[in-house]
């Protein structure tokens, strides 16, 4: 039979975002809400997670790279921080109360639910097996494929690139939910329904009053200052489809070229 399922990724510390875009869930009757990771890395990790927690409807969470970061340097290991995310990301794991940082870690990598209408939907933050590799609407059919092939399911559900995208390609039907609280594509908190069909949704929400909040909670520090900025340039102005797509295009390159060296140094090592 299946049940109707909300798709909430990407959050970002962003509760203003998320309030709005749970307000639409609950108006369309879902019977269960995935988060597909990125929950906690941003200006209020705390209230993202009592918000998501306290809406009134079971909730399954995916690991992204930003929870696996804000957790790590919850406890003290920054090896697979980058440089330009750490101000957010030591903001993040500093306001993390300990039963948060436990539920932030034991969220799994990917989790599979029976939609009606669809099936099968697996569900994941940016890869099956990985919460960091990069797949864009742009990305090779073979690609994907290679990506893709440890699922069992025909329709696979992620976020991680912050661009809302529903596409077949390599035999699947590959759907991304967008983000609610740092969309790169254009204004407001986007999210996704699935169930009979699947609908790309997006909600508006009061942006200035966001941005009136971060900057006069979080003036207390510079470093506070920083994430406040952070935020208010994310919200305010994405970047745009096409900028997103070209900058993370040369990540997904990066990425490739990397596996493909790995692979050939295993082989010399064969």
């Amino acid at each position: 039979m299946g049940i109707r399922v909300a798709v909430l990724s990407d959050v970002h510390g962003n509760p203003w975002a998320l309030r709005a875009a749970l307000e639409d869930v609950r108006r369309v009757s879902v019977d269960l809400v995935v988060n597909c990771g990125d929950l906690v890395a941003g200006p209020w990790p705390t209230e993202v997670v009592e918000e998501l927690l306290g809406c009134g409807l079971p909730v399954l969470s995916v690991r992204g790279n930003g929870d696996r970061m804000v957790a790590d340097a919850s406890d003290g290991r920054w090896d697979d921080v980058p440089p330009p995310a750490r101000p957010t990301v030591a903001w993040a794991a500093a306001r993390l109360r300990p039963e948060e940082r436990r539920l932030v870690g034991a969220m799994p990598l990917t989790a599979e639910v029976d939609v009606q209408g669809l099936g099968a939907v697996a569900c994941f933050h940016a890869t099956p097996g990985s919460d960091e590799e990069i797949l864009l609407p742009t990305s090779e059919e073979e690609r994907v494929r290679e990506l893709l092939a440890p699922l069992l399911s025909d329709v696979a559900v992620h976020g991680h690139s912050h661009l809302q995208d529903d596409r077949f390609v390599a035999g699947r039907r590959l759907v991304n939910a967008g983000s609610v609280g740092k969309p790169f594509d254009s204004r407001g908190a986007a999210w996704l329904l699935l169930g009979p069909g699947v609908e790309l949704r997006r909600t508006d929400y009061d942006i200035a009053a966001a941005v009136d909040a971060a900057r006069r909670e979080l003036s207390g520090s510079t470093e506070g200052q920083a994430v406040a900025e952070d935020f208010a340039e994310a919200v305010q102005q994405p970047p745009g489809r096409e900028q997103t797509l070209e900058l993370f295009g040369r990540w997904e390159s990066a990425q490739v070229g990397h596996l493909a060296a790995r692979s050939r140094l295993s082989r010399l090592d064969g």
